[in-house]
């Protein structure tokens, strides 16, 4: 074991970095500028980033074991965050995971689609969207589509 990072280049530029870590390796694809902070274990980001206005998906901070799978200018920020697409998203608290769209919200949200942040309230034991509607759910597990409806 060499302990380096491999890469793989198309057209000469960045395509793919695996970064071996203390545990699991580090895979940052897309924009050369994309980047996984030191020190983080097992943070993925599938691709997206752009050099136009040097907008990469970035996971620093407790990002441990976070995912950014596209987009851009997407930051995860905290343990576990995922962000599937869109630009301009912020997954700051422990798990929080965001759909796609493009809009800033708050860490811990769940964001299923375009500026529709879905939040749950440990008060009052259930998941509420941006206009505090309560959002039927099964507690302990469950599906939510994008309209709130169970399924």
């Amino acid at each position: 074991m060499d302990n380096q990072a491999l890469e793989l280049r198309v057209n000469n530029a960045r395509a793919l970095r695996i970064v071996p870590t203390t545990d699991t390796p580090n895979l940052i694809g897309g924009y050369g500028g994309n980047d996984v902070g030191a020190g983080l274990v097992g943070g993925t980001i599938g691709g997206g980033g752009t050099v136009q206005g040097v907008q990469p998906n970035l996971i620093v901070n407790n990002g441990q074991y976070g995912t950014i799978a596209g987009g851009y200018h997407n930051t995860v920020s905290n343990y576990g965050g995922a962000i599937l697409g869109g630009s301009v998203h912020l997954a700051g608290g422990y798990f929080a995971a965001i759909g796609a769209g493009q809009a800033p919200h708050q860490p811990g949200e769940l964001f299923l689609g375009w500026r529709r942040p879905i939040q749950h309230d440990p008060g009052r034991g259930c998941l509420h969207d941006d206009r505090r509607r309560r959002i039927p759910h099964r507690p302990g597990g469950g599906r939510v589509r994008d309209d709130w409806r169970r399924v």
